[in-house]
Formats: structure tokens, sequence, C-alpha cells
């Protein structure tokens, strides 16, 4: 059995929380994440404390989001574009699904050991540690958080244009319409959903690239083992916890992606309409934003499915190819 030195073991986890830190940060300003953005506090149990500021800024935009929902759903009951509400609603219930699901799996402790699901699989990196290559990961999370924050300003542009020059806003049919707030709160809340759209699928493709290091590390090494009886025993214990860190991970990222799956594919068929059916006024500006939609959206859902297919390819052919 390889047995790391726990200077190794901090050089490895002080790299991998340089790589979450951004996300988390990020995760954070919008209300999705309310612990500290340096994982380093989880081995110190001091760390556990005056966060209660944060949860209520969670617990605030969290409230949003669901008001958000609340109205867009009303609005197919109320409004005259029954399509046009309906991808609101299910938009704005996928946001508000994301963010609390979101705030469970990476905040809320479960069971006895009063860990989140996080921070179980944080703490399980450092016994499977070797000498992973991170440099690659680190340029590929840099390039990935630039194009969230891109893609957001894009979002936020496209939010601020419906409102202005289309009129689009959840607020804008009865009862909603009786306040200027309730139109207000809508867009506020609808630009915080921009980013609480696109940074779950950051943290999932973050984690799948460093989980791709560890076995690309372990595959590496097997393969310039020349003798297939060398290290074998070594090398199918390093699969075997690597395969229990994948677990880990998929119970922590599943009830995430398992809520963004099944809304991202009935959205993209009413996005699809709404690209077919624009209105008789300002038609460029709608085509522009819902192209936009049709297109973030169909690329979030082919990150996942992409990148979740290629983790699984990884851990399989290792499995069939020396051990």
């Amino acid at each position: 059995m390889i047995v790391e030195d726990s200077t190794s073991g901090e050089k490895a986890l002080k790299i991998i929380d340089e790589i979450y830190s951004p996300v988390l940060k990020m995760m954070k300003c919008f209300g999705i994440y309310s612990e500290q953005t340096s994982l380093k506090h989880l081995s110190n149990a001091s760390g556990r404390h005056r966060k209660l500021v944060p949860r209520l800024y969670c617990i605030v935009v969290l409230s949003g989001f669901w008001l958000n929902f609340i109205m867009s759903f009303a609005d197919l009951f109320f409004g005259n574009n029954i399509y046009l509400f309906a991808m609101f609603s299910l938009w704005c219930f996928l946001v508000a699904l994301s963010a609390t699901i979101c705030l469970i799996v990476l905040c809320v402790p479960l069971g006895d050991s009063q860990k989140s699901r996080f921070d179980n699989f944080f703490r399980s990196l450092p016994p499977i540690n070797r000498n992973a290559n991170f440099e690659k990961v680190k340029i590929k999370a840099k390039r990935c958080v630039v194009i969230v924050c891109v893609l957001f300003v894009c979002g936020t542009i496209g939010a601020l244009v419906s409102y202005v020059i289309l009129d689009l806003s959840i607020a804008a049919v009865k009862p909603w319409d009786g306040w200027f707030g309730f139109r207000m709160l809508s867009l506020v809340f609808i630009i915080y959903g921009m980013g609480v759209w696109f940074l779950p699928i950051l943290f999932f493709y973050i984690t799948c690239l460093i989980l791709e290091a560890f076995f690309d590390d372990l595959h590496k090494r097997m393969s310039s083992c020349h003798s297939v009886l060398v290290d074998i025993g070594n090398f199918k214990m390093e699969h075997y916890r690597l395969c229990e860190v994948v677990q880990i991970a998929d119970k922590m990222l599943a009830p995430v992606l398992f809520g963004l799956v099944s809304l991202y594919i009935p959205l993209i068929c009413f996005n699809c309409y709404r690209v077919i059916n624009l209105p008789q006024e300002d038609k460029i500006v709608a085509l522009v934003s819902n192209l936009f939609w049709l297109l973030a959206s169909s690329g979030l859902l082919a990150v996942i499915m992409i990148f979740g297919s290629k983790l699984c390819e990884k851990v399989y052919s290792i499995a069939f190819f020396k051990l």
C-alpha cells in the first residue's frame, strides 16, 4: 500500500484549494454558498463560527429566487402569453432549485459527522494524492471562470434590454403590477439568477477536472510499469480509493445534476419555440435574446453530459487497463 507523507497531502490540498477558491467566492456573492471560501477551515474546527451574516444573506437571496418562481408561475394563469411565462417559470424554478440544493450540498452538515457532502468530498482527497498535475486544471479553471463572467455580463445585459425595450417582466401582469417594487425585485433576482444559472455547472466542471487529473496520474504510472506484477497490488488499492472518491463526488453532485438535467430539456424546447415564433416588434432584439438563452441552456447541458461521460470513461478504462 502506498503511504503518502503529510507534506505531499498538504501541497495537493493547497493547489485544489486555489482551484476551488475563485468559484466559491463567486458562489458566495450570489448567495449559494455561506462557508469560508478558503478550504483550509476544514482542518480547523474553530473556523466554524461567525457565519450568521452570510447565512442570512443566503436566505434572503434564496427567498428572492423562490419569489420569482411564484410570480412567474402565477403569470401562467393571468398572463396572455403562456409559452413565454412557461419558459420564465421553468427558468426561475431551475435557478431556485439549484440554489437550494447547492446550499444543502455545500453548506448544511448532514448526519452525526456534522460535515456537509462537500466537506466529506474534500477530506477524501488527501489519502489518494500522488503527483497529479494540477497546473493544466488551474489553467482550464481560470479560463472557465472568465467565460462564466462573460456569460453573466451578457445575460445581465440581455435581461436589462428585455426589461427596457421588450417590456418583459414577470411582474408586468396582475396581481404583481400593482406595486413597482415587484418589478424591481424580480429584475434584481433575475440578474442574481444569471450567476446561479452558470456557477453550479462551473463547480461540476472543476470537480470533474480534478478527478480526471488523479486518474490521468494513475494511468501514466501504470503505463510506465513494464512488468504486470510490479506494484499491481498498490495500483489496485489506489484505483479502489479513487473510485470511492468518485462515489463521494457523485453523492455530492447527483442532486444538483438531477434537477438541472430534468429541467434543461423542457427549457430548451420552450426556447426553440420562442426563437421560431418571434414577436412582431423588435424582432432582432428578441431573436438575439432568445438565441442566447437557447445556446446557453444547450451548452450547459452539453457540459454536464460530456464531462460526466469523460470521467466515467476514465474510471472504466483504468479498471480494465492492468487491474
